[in-house]
């Protein structure tokens, strides 16, 4: 499936479990230059894998519903 992806389209995958957050997955993934999506949630497994020349980190909204203020984002700036 991955192989079929066309090269001047640029992917992210958001894995949901787990059991997907393992080095096998991560080689793939940069084999085909597909970006891991980085979840910003306390449910969601997160794995802080560079797979890619580019990262998609999807910022989830708080309970609050209010947005990311500066502190919030302040984490991601650094890294």
């Amino acid at each position: 499936f991955l192989g079929m992806l066309p090269n001047e389209v640029r992917f992210a995958l958001e894995l949901r479990h787990d059991s997907w957050l393992v080095s096998a997955v991560f080689e793939l993934l940069r084999a085909h230059r597909i970006a891991l999506c980085i979840p910003d949630h306390p449910k969601m497994p997160k794995a802080l894998e560079i797979t890619s020349d580019f990262t998609y980190i999807r910022m989830h909204l708080p309970p609050q519903g209010l947005g990311y203020g500066k502190r919030a984002l302040l984490p991601w700036a650094d890294r």
